[in-house]
């Protein structure tokens, strides 16, 4: 159904393999069965932080408990269905903000010092 891409963005943490799961059953049985959120894009803060944090040896899991943990966030209240929500959507603004400060840099010559357009064109395989 094309009206299913203009639906919000569903986004959480460890949301594909949980709750995508359990929305998807609980609509099926007491839902209309039809689309909630949209059916292409969401925003899984576990994979993000895996993704941002691969490199790094002080972080020793994904949990929301370690990143609260390790982030600087206040623990408390931790499993609650609003703390999380929040967390996460603080999780999304701070590293949404990070990219952008990191893409809006200048190297000495005045060019962006972040540059995904033509990227693969100069990138060499080192690693």
């Amino acid at each position: 159904n094309k009206t299913d891409w203009g639906l919000p963005t569903a986004a959480g943490h460890n949301i594909m393999k949980f709750d995508d799961i359990i929305l998807a059953r609980i609509n099926k049985e007491f839902g209309d069965g039809k689309a909630v959120f949209n059916i292409r894009d969401f925003i899984d803060t576990m994979n993000m932080m895996m993704l941002w944090m691969e490199n790094n040896a002080d972080v020793t899991g994904f949990s929301m408990d370690f990143l609260r943990d390790y982030l600087g966030l206040d623990k408390k209240g931790g499993h609650d269905a609003l703390k999380d929500c929040i967390d996460c959507s603080l999780l999304i603004k701070r590293f949404i903000r990070f990219k952008r400060h990191l893409t809006s840099r200048l190297d000495s010559e005045g060019n962006k010092a972040l540059e995904f357009k033509n990227s693969f064109k100069t990138w060499k395989d080192e690693d």
